[in-house]
């Protein structure tokens, strides 16, 4: 069990394993396989965006933390 959040493991593993089959699992799992590619002016413009709010320091924590 892990005591850290009250679970069983294998009770939680065996309920979700009854959820699907075999064959769901593999079409889910190949979807890492062959990623789609981002649109380049997408990844452009949210490179562009995450870096301004780096320099502007949006990404700190806030003050009461």
């Amino acid at each position: 069990m892990d005591s850290s959040r009250g679970l069983d493991a294998g009770s939680a593993f065996d309920e979700v394993e009854s959820d699907f089959n075999d064959d769901e699992l593999l079409e889910f799992l190949e979807a890492d396989a062959d990623p789609a590619a981002a649109d380049p002016e997408f990844r452009e413009r949210l490179r562009e965006q995450l870096w301004g709010m780096v320099e502007d320091g949006v990404t700190a924590l806030p003050k009461d933390h």
